[in-house]
């Protein structure tokens, strides 16, 4: 979904910004920096999600530092040379992007993507 939707609002942004009116340069650069700040609010939650799953290697861990690690550790991995510049920070980019607009539209995702029917019918 955060590819769909990195990649669409791209070639919106970038075929308005090419335009010679100030008016819709302004909307392109809206466009680019509201897929941005989705973003942002995307990698919180993955850098979230990364330091509950470092919680257990050590339990001694408090929550605030297991999410510092789990940041550090993304950053760390997109420094990389050509792997982490070329495929990781693409890769992340769109998950974070789909992460915000789930953030964004309430919705969690389901661990098995199939329907879970709370009667039991």
């Amino acid at each position: 979904m955060g590819a769909a939707i990195s990649l669409v609002a791209g070639f919106i942004s970038i075929s308005l910004i090419s335009l010679p009116l100030p008016g819709p340069k302004l909307a392109g650069t809206l466009v680019y920096l509201s897929v941005l700040s989705l973003a942002a609010v995307g990698s919180g939650g993955l850098a979230l999600l990364a330091g509950e799953r470092l919680r257990p290697l050590d339990p001694a861990l408090s929550e605030f530092r297991a999410v510092a690690k789990g940041s550090a550790i993304l950053v760390a991995s997109g420094l990389l040379p050509l792997l982490g510049w070329f495929v990781f920070v693409p890769a992340m980019l769109f998950v974070s992007v789909g992460a915000g607009v789930m953030a964004l539209l309430g919705r969690s995702p389901s661990r098995t993507g199939l329907a879970v029917n709370p009667e039991g019918v």
